[in-house]
């Protein structure tokens, strides 16, 4: 089975597929120069800027293909009840503002 990091680096924004990665920064003036930079803005940190120099239409999409884990290796520890029970209790920590974001 193929590895994610052995793949090379893409972005698909939109309906554009942006491969040939040539530069990865956190300076907003590189926004300034050539190329086309995908921007990757985080809740809690700064701003990523990726320079690739190829961009395509993404559809048909000719990428590779998934390399996660299968989808019948997918399963759940809760039933229904359990997890609308725990998205109720995460909700009235979120308004009481013990936390701001469960994962």
């Amino acid at each position: 089975m193929a590895r994610l990091a052995d793949q090379p680096p893409l972005a698909v924004v939109g309906e554009r597929l942006c491969t040939d990665l040539t530069d990865v920064t956190d300076d907003p003036a590189c926004l300034e120069g050539e190329g086309f930079w995908a921007v990757v803005v985080p809740y809690d940190a700064p701003p990523t800027f990726a320079r690739f120099a190829t961009v395509r239409p993404a559809r048909p999409w000719r990428g590779p293909r998934w390399v996660g884990p299968a989808r019948d290796a997918w399963s759940s520890s809760l039933d229904r009840a359990a997890f609308e029970a725990g998205v109720r209790t995460i909700r009235v920590a979120i308004e009481a503002g013990d936390v701001y974001q469960v994962n």
